[in-house]
């Protein structure tokens, strides 16, 4: 029989129309211990609904299928088992308030970008007992709720990952005595959005962001009040914890302290935190780093003194010390080899100061003066010194770039017309390998007459750090010694005078006795103390010859203040760089092989040697 065109019409749009109506039923599947059964009908018709109210429940929302209730509760009653997927993009379920682990036990799974849609509160882990677990898995796969509360009384665990994403509105993890909440955002573009979070309220809290997981809140409190702890950690390359106020490491909300060893911030493998507004830390709280984590404080600190003064309250900042193999205070870590400072110029963190922890630099032997013992230095000499960098089975010293030598900050003396750098490779101690031997310019060298021990740094032509330590003692000179002349006189006072007020950058030659990179009162006191000393011998001066000396000096140079009264720019380390900051929302900091930071122009990488 042949169809008119019209009748063709007809069926096919009934088969159409048939074939939709079936896929919408088919989207939406319920087994086992569901109320009301028929999850087609919930609607406004259904106040609460239960996947699993008294024993075991299923539903699975898929290929664009949509439910919605007032109440869901999954793993009602204890003993009860609930389990729900919501899978593929358009699957969605609207609901208010929201339970996975009532009293049961809850399972929920967004997948593949299913969404679901709380207009009110979302609880995993609601009363003694229960345990509720839910996974946001896939890029598009999204949850959107007012409040999250994991682990009220129970146990709650919330995973985002794959490119899974939640925005809340605040988020409680352990909320009462004996309750159990964790977070864990993981991998690249997942993400979390909204706050505050409270971590640890009176139970136990752990939020975790791993491997370029990102949260992004407005503040947070770490070890909250009374609870049982409260632990976050930031680990890997991209992983980001974005604060846009203050965060709270073991604290109540009206800042008063909460009992110690409640709180513990974590920074590992390359991990990122930034707090805009401040960083409260009470006493016997901790914020330990490792591996390249960074830590960005909004503000200008030159200094790891500076920095720590950006942190409000007593906790400690605590960085792995490979040489003991345990976590240490990071007061005792050494600027370049455990950790760099930089002050951030451009982009989203512009007037940020970003404290990077690592082992940066290895480790090589050196060798002052090779031949010599003791290295004795004269700093009034205009000559050179020797230097050996030692290669062995697991180091060659010729892949070092010898511009980037520094020994005491004094580079490798030049020669020739060309401005070629002394250096050359031979085999010093006699063990089959090629060494580095180098000419230091002594002219150059930062020392004073405290110091035992002078320091190499340097870098390879590939970008790897490396530092080296030898013994040494200074002679022919004192402090106070400003001309190099071997005595301590009125000529070192009138050197002095000379640059009184200004910043030289620990030039001792300027009249910096204390090397603290400015010339002022205190070099006044260290050159009066050694006043009539020759070549370290002291001869001390008459009282009225040292009452004398200070009126003369502080005549000239209360004068020279008035004519200086700005003080010089902070001298800058470049022998570190930190990395770019990146504007396509994915990562803040481009990161070396290593995982260090690198090649961030423009921004301010200070050195505490100056």
């Amino acid at each position: 029989m042949k169809l008119s065109k019209f009748a063709f019409l007809v069926l096919l749009t009934t088969l159409v129309i048939a074939t939709q109506f079936q896929t919408t039923h088919a989207a939406v599947v319920a087994t086992g211990d569901v109320d009301p059964s028929n999850p087609t009908t919930w609607g406004s018709n259904a106040f609460r609904v239960y996947i699993g109210k008294t024993g075991n429940g299923y539903l699975d929302i898929s290929n664009g299928g949509v439910v919605s209730a007032s109440h869901g509760f999954i793993g009602y009653e204890s003993g009860s088992t609930g389990e729900v997927t919501i899978n593929g993009a358009g699957s969605i379920w609207n609901t208010g308030w929201f339970y996975v682990g009532h009293t049961g036990s809850g399972v929920l799974n967004i997948t593949d970008g299913g969404a679901m849609s709380c207009f009110g509160s979302s609880h995993l882990g609601e009363y003694p007992g229960s345990t509720g677990v839910a996974t946001v898995d896939g890029v598009g796969s999204t949850w959107e709720t007012h409040w999250t509360h994991l682990g009220c009384d129970g146990s709650g665990t919330l995973n985002v990952i794959n490119g899974g994403t939640v925005t809340s509105a605040q988020v409680q993890l352990g909320t009462r005595s004996g309750s159990s909440g964790q977070i864990t955002v993981d991998g690249t573009g997942s993400t979390w959005t909204g706050g505050p979070f409270f971590i640890g309220i009176k139970g136990s809290g752990k939020l975790n962001i791993m491997n370029g997981g990102e949260i992004n809140s407005s503040r947070a409190y770490i070890g909250y009040g009374d609870g049982l702890n409260g632990v976050v950690t930031v680990h890997g390359n991209g992983s980001k914890f974005t604060l846009s106020s203050n965060l709270y490491v073991g604290t109540n909300l009206d800042g008063s302290p909460a009992p110690s060893n409640r709180g513990t911030l974590k920074i590992t493998d390359c991990g990122f935190v930034s707090v805009a507004g401040t960083l409260v830390m009470d006493d016997g709280e901790f914020l330990k780093m490792s591996s390249g984590g960074m830590l960005a404080l909004n503000g200008n600190a030159s200094s790891l003194n500076n920095f720590l003064d950006l942190i409000d309250d007593e906790g400690e900042i605590r960085y792995w010390d490979d040489s003991i193999s345990d976590w240490a205070d990071i007061t005792g870590a050494i600027y370049g080899r455990d950790y760099t400072l930089s002050y951030l110029t451009e982009g989203d963190l512009a007037g940020y100061t970003m404290l990077t922890v690592d082992n940066f630099a290895t480790e090589v032997s050196i060798d002052i003066k090779p031949g010599s013992d003791p290295n004795s230095i004269n700093l009034g000499s205009n000559g050179n010194i020797p230097v050996v960098i030692f290669s062995t089975d697991d180091f060659d010293a010729s892949t070092i770039d010898p511009a980037t030598i520094m020994l005491a900050d004094a580079g490798v003396k030049e020669h020739g017309q060309n401005g070629d750098l002394k250096f050359s490779f031979k085999d010093v101690n006699s063990d089959g390998l090629d060494d580095l031997f180098i000419h230091i310019d002594t002219e150059g060298l930062v020392l004073s007459n405290d110091d035992v021990e002078a320091q190499l740094t340097a870098e390879t032509f590939d970008g790897l750090s490396i530092f080296g330590t030898d013994a040494i003692r200074l002679v022919g000179s004192s402090r106070g010694d400003f001309d190099m002349d071997g005595k301590v006189d009125v000529s070192d006072l009138g050197e002095l005078a000379a640059h009184y007020g200004n910043n030289h950058g620990k030039r001792w030659h300027n009249g910096d006795a204390d090397g603290d990179g400015i010339v002022d009162v205190s070099d006044l006191g260290i050159l009066a103390s050694h006043y009539g000393e020759t070549a370290l011998v002291a001869s001390v001066p008459e009282p009225s010859t040292l009452f004398g000396l200070l009126a003369l000096c502080l005549a000239g140079t209360l004068a020279s203040t008035r004519r200086k009264s700005y003080r010089a720019p902070l001298r800058v380390s470049q022998k570190f760089r930190a990395g770019n900051l990146l504007h396509d929302g994915k990562r803040i900091l481009g990161l070396s092989k290593r995982g260090s930071p690198h090649n961030m122009p423009k921004n301010k990488l200070f050195s505490e040697k100056y």
